[in-house]
This record gives C-alpha cells, sequence and structure tokens, in this order.
C-alpha cells in the first residue's frame, strides 16, 4: 500500500478477510447478499469465501447470516 490515505492501500495484499465479503473483491454490497443467497440455493457461486459469509460463527451459511449481511450492507448505505 501507500497512496496519501495510510488506511486505503494501493493494492490489496492476500485474500480479503472482510466479513460479509464473500466474493473477495474487498468490499461488502448487494453483490455478495446475492452470491451468499445463491450459495444456500445451491448454485456454487464462484469465487465464495465461506469463513467470510458465516456471519454469526455457527458453521453453516444460512438465512441468519443473509440477514445479518443485509443489516451491515444498509447500516453502511446509512453510515450508522
Amino acid at each position: 500500500g501507500g497512496g496519501s490515505d495510510p488506511d486505503q492501500p494501493d493494492e490489496p495484499q492476500g485474500p480479503s478477510t472482510i466479513r460479509g465479503d464473500v466474493n473477495g473483491d474487498y468490499r461488502v454490497n448487494v453483490i455478495d447478499l446475492t452470491m451468499m443467497i445463491g450459495y444456500i440455493l445451491g448454485l456454487e457461486p464462484t469465487p465464495f469465501i465461506v469463513g467470510n459469509a458465516d456471519l454469526n460463527g455457527d458453521g453453516r451459511i444460512g438465512i441468519v447470516d443473509v440477514t445479518m449481511l443485509n443489516g451491515i450492507i444498509i447500516a453502511a448505505m446509512l453510515d450508522i
């Protein structure tokens, strides 16, 4: 990294570990939500980072994780 903002590196280092960033693009948005729903429906979206999708930490990806991700996205949109 090393732009003018030290909190924003020029290029990400390694795979994303951001909670909710299921596609690994270093952003949490409706694309991640759509991919998570697809995963639950068995559509096998790729890429898909299971560790970033299990938001409630129960070892499974389910509707609770979808609900939590929806809340994260809405909170970010509202800047809460």
